[in-house]
Parts: C-alpha cells; structure tokens; sequence
C-alpha cells in the first residue's frame, strides 16, 4: 500500500485533536477509517476541520467535503482518502494563485504597453 502525501501531516493532526499518545499514531494507516476505526466523534472531526484550516489555509473545507458524500462514503472515509483529497486541493490552490499571477502580471504588461511605462511591464506580483 502506498503513502499518500500529507500522510504523515494528517496522521500529526489526528492526534493532536484526539489527544491519543504515539503508539496510537503509529498505528494509523492510509486505510484506516475515521468512523470505523478511529472512533473519531463529531467534535473530533470539528477540531479536525479547524486544525486543518489553520495548517493548508482557509480553503480546506472539511465539513463541506464530507457534507458533499453520501452515508457509505462518510463511513468508509480513510485518512488516506482525507490526505489524497488534501494533496488534491492544495495543487488546484496553487495553479489557481498561479493563474492569478500570470493574470497581474499580463494585465501590469498590458498598461505598460498603452501607457508607454516599460518599467510596469518588468513590476513582480506581491
């Protein structure tokens, strides 16, 4: 089985929010299931939901995302699932300040360009 990433980040944060000790950590695997296995409770998954903000930035969305699966889905969750969806999002954030970036950048190069300021065109994004 592989690792997926943010593995060992999620495996860190689901003991922070559990207060379990290491041997329990240690024994999370990517096809261990929050429900099923991990006995995660509602405030649990609330604090994880927090946690998670405050690590990946205000984007992640625990709660809607499970909001968004269905009775088996939320059951057979995994914390390699909740990693690789974590993984997912971080890469659709970062094309996505990227593309706004590139958008900064051709709309300061496009002002030079009318205006006549070479010295906008050549300006970095903040």
């Amino acid at each position: 089985m592989t690792t997926p990433p943010l593995f060992a980040e999620v495996t860190s944060l689901l003991r922070d929010v559990t207060g379990e000790d290491a041997g329990w950590a240690a024994r999370i695997r990517p096809d261990s299931r929050l429900d099923g296995d991990l006995l995660l409770d509602s405030i649990e998954i609330a604090a994880l939901h927090t946690r998670l903000r405050e690590r990946f930035g205000p984007a992640t969305d625990l709660a809607g995302f499970l909001a968004g699966l269905d009775l088996d889905g939320l059951i057979g969750l995994t914390v390699g699932d909740l990693a690789a969806r974590l993984a997912t999002d971080r890469e659709a954030q970062s094309a996505a300040e990227g593309a706004v970036r590139a958008g900064w950048r051709s709309a300061a190069t496009e002002e030079a360009r009318t205006s006549g300021d070479r010295s906008a065109a050549t300006r970095e994004a903040p």
